[in-house]
């Protein structure tokens, strides 16, 4: 038999805005420096896939 004290739903313990922090300058940077790259190697991986298109075609 279930207790009728035990608790089935969840109860956080912490609110939303305790878990996130902001990210500081440096962490900001490079967050950026990394996106920035990421994009740069699709670009590059793009304009490589367009070259073999254009040497298969």
């Amino acid at each position: 038999m279930v207790s009728p004290d035990r608790h089935l739903y969840y109860k956080p313990s912490a609110t939303r805005e305790g878990i996130r922090t902001s990210l500081s300058a440096g962490e900001r940077f490079i967050r950026a420096i990394l996106l920035v790259g990421f994009v740069a190697v699709l670009a590059i991986e793009a304009w490589l896939l367009w070259q073999v298109w254009q040497l298969w075609a």
